[in-house]
């Protein structure tokens, strides 16, 4: 647990862990070219949308998770 040192950690409230999350990291994205920056960006999406699919199954269909690769856009994957 990343806060179990912290007093949130040792106290927790009704509402903890009850929120799916969605993460990224746009640290190594490759900014020298526009189009370098957004096949990095799209990727990017395209992983933690895969990630965050894999981590709920039960919210998402194998199609669903499948189509994220297929999206040519970061909006498009979001949606």
């Amino acid at each position: 647990m990343l806060f179990k040192d912290l007093y949130i950690g040792q106290h927790l409230t009704v509402e903890a862990s009850k929120y799916m999350v969605l993460n990224f990291d746009f640290s190594g994205i490759d900014t020298s070219t526009l189009d370098s920056t957004y096949k990095g960006f799209l990727k990017n999406v395209r992983d933690g949308a895969s990630l965050f699919m894999t981590t709920y199954t039960d919210f998402f269909t194998d199609e669903q998770a499948l189509a994220v690769d297929n999206e040519t856009s970061p909006e498009d994957v979001i949606n």
